[in-house]
């Protein structure tokens, strides 16, 4: 277990994740295995879940903790349990259970409260701050990370649980659209790793400056941000992130190669091993590809399927962000945006005969209801995108009062958020009404 927990300080995550196997293979092997034998064997998979976290490998890890639980729970070790639970919930959150990983992360919090343990009660609130931010319950997942990263400066040599609580915030905050905090907690994560010489802490913090600025409209600048945050980065989980951001800028830049590029490697990564805290995202980004590649009824019937399964599973966040995304992709065929080769039309003639004269209303249909998603849970940014949608779908079917409404909306929410990109974009639109 030494072993593994020192080629994990070493960024060596393989060779951690091999010396843990083995010492696992050894405790579990046991055909009655002691008390102190169990005891063990907690504290190696309490250990050990920080290497499946920076590999971004779930699929796995879930079914181990489930055949052990039920020893973990006979120790009375309430600390050891407590941590158990942190890391069940949290990989439920990795593999989009956010209502069963709130349940195990209650019951994490619950006992660290009991027992007074911070290093208990700081995992379980900084995983349940990921997991409010899925289900669109975001002043409670900054206020859990918050509580969090305060827990961690008390407790000594846990830069995991530093850094942690603080991307946690910074994914609030990116929910939010808050731009700003977005981009100071990336700062300060970035010049603690230049301190500490910590590579993952720097990497951390390039990407949270990059989604600051992807969420600001700036698009450019993400992607510059984010390359720099992949060199440096040692480890799957980062790179990764990085990787589904990378995608989403140069598609909304119109850079169709490079977000398929991006996109199909994050997907493939997704599906080898099991990283679902990126899983919607990956699936959203495969329908993303099927619409570049010209396949858009194959894209829009994924996408329809993504909203019933978001809807299912209380995810509102994304619910918001992929409904705003796809109007506005109806809302490009209503404007007849784009050009269409030859091979595109025939491929797709179908569909185009059958949503080209309703592109309109589903765009509104769309669009209006991410608004209103996200007004529900204070996304500021998804709200603000929607709105600006909407302005330029009505001042393109003349309705100049209904479009200076949702661009001053979006303006408001904006300049609220600090989306610098945006906010020129909905100002030039407003000033040409």
């Amino acid at each position: 277990m030494k072993s593994g927990e020192k080629s994990l300080g070493r960024y060596a995550l393989e060779e951690s994740h091999k010396s843990f196997q083995q010492a696992y293979d050894l405790l579990s092997g046991k055909s009655e295995p002691t008390k102190e034998y169990r005891r063990v064997l907690l504290d190696l998979l309490n250990a050990w879940a920080p290497v499946f976290h920076w590999r971004a490998s779930y699929k796995n890890l879930v079914d181990l903790l489930r055949a052990n639980e039920e020893h973990a729970v006979s120790l009375g070790d309430k600390a050891g349990l407590g941590m158990f639970y942190s890391w069940m919930g949290l990989w439920l959150q990795c593999l989009e259970k956010a209502k069963d990983a709130q349940r195990y992360l209650s019951k994490s919090l619950e006992i660290g409260e009991e027992i007074e343990n911070d290093k208990v009660i700081g995992y379980a609130c900084t995983w349940m701050s990921m997991t409010c931010s899925d289900l669109g319950l975001l002043d409670d997942a900054v206020n859990h990370g918050k509580r969090a990263h305060e827990l961690s400066k008390r407790i000594r040599f846990d830069p995991f649980l530093f850094l942690f609580s603080l991307r946690a915030m910074g994914f609030a905050y990116g929910f939010m659209g808050d731009c700003r905090k977005i981009d100071s907690i990336g700062r300060s994560m970035l010049e603690y790793g230049e301190r500490r010489s910590d590579p993952r802490a720097s990497a951390m913090g390039h990407n949270l400056i990059g989604a600051g600025h992807y969420w600001a409209g700036n698009f450019l600048l993400a992607i510059e941000t984010l390359k720099k945050g992949i060199l440096i980065s040692p480890d799957p989980l980062l790179s990764c992130t990085a990787k589904t951001v990378l995608g989403g800028s140069n598609f909304l830049l119109g850079n169709m190669e490079e977000a398929e590029k991006y996109f199909v490697e994050v997907h493939r990564f997704c599906e080898e091993h099991g990283a679902g805290g990126m899983g919607a995202f990956s699936r959203s980004a495969l329908s993303v590809i099927f619409l570049v590649k010209g396949e858009l009824g194959r894209g829009v019937r994924m996408g329809v399927e993504l909203m019933e399964w978001y809807e299912e599973k209380g995810n509102k966040f994304r619910l918001a962000h992929y409904l705003c995304r796809t109007g506005n992709i109806y809302l490009k065929m209503a404007q007849r945006k784009g050009s269409a080769d030859l091979s595109f039309l025939v491929r797709n003639f179908g569909f185009i005969m059958k949503n080209f004269l309703v592109a309109g209303r589903k765009a509104e249909e769309y669009l209006k209801e991410s608004v209103e998603v996200a007004r529900q849970i204070g996304a500021m940014g998804i709200r603000g995108q929607a709105s600006l949608g909407l302005g330029l779908l009505y001042k393109s079917r003349g309705k100049m009062d209904e479009a200076k409404k949702y661009f001053s909306e979006a303006i408001e929410a904006f300049e609220k958020s600090g989306a610098e990109g945006y906010l020129k974009q909905a100002r030039e639109a407003l000033a040409t009404c």
